[in-house]
């Protein structure tokens, strides 16, 4: 994080990386919202308006560290919104003990990381807003609705 005054409201973007995660990191810029991205990955193509720390959200010790340094830094997140996973379209046959140790860590493990490091502080101030479901994102962007929800 590069040390700027403390913003008024700001979101988490895990696994904010991929193209997704960059439209998202866009439109909550576009409402004048501070965007962190957490990822493994080095995004490509975000603005410069955004913060980018690497870590490996599958792992808990790192992304309770994480939430203890931005909250300590920014105050809890008004919004935590998450990309995390991989997404491959395989015939179940195709899987093999290590891709399927794999997805679960990147799919069910990194959700639950960021669910267990951000909830509890968002709690205590009495603000913030989780999201999980980028299908649904996807679907309402289509539809006009704009971002982030009201």
């Amino acid at each position: 994080m590069t040390d700027r005054s403390r913003p008024s409201t700001w979101a988490l973007l895990a696994g904010g990386a991929g193209a997704i995660g960059r439209e998202i990191a866009d439109r909550l810029a576009d409402a004048q919202i501070t965007v962190v991205v957490a990822d493994i990955r080095q995004p490509t193509g975000t603005a410069n308006s955004h913060e980018f720390v690497k870590v490996d959200l599958a792992n808990f010790q790192d992304t309770m560290a994480l939430a203890k340094q931005l909250c300590a830094q920014l105050d809890p997140p008004r919004y935590v919104i998450s990309t995390v996973g991989l997404y491959e379209r395989r015939s179940l046959f195709d899987y093999d003990e290590d891709h399927t140790d794999t997805m679960l860590r990147s799919n069910f493990s990194a959700l639950l990381s960021v669910a267990r490091a951000f909830l509890a502080p968002m709690i205590d101030v009495g603000h913030g807003r989780l999201s999980y479901n980028r299908k649904l994102w996807i679907r309402d962007r289509l539809k006009g609705a704009t971002y982030p929800p009201s």
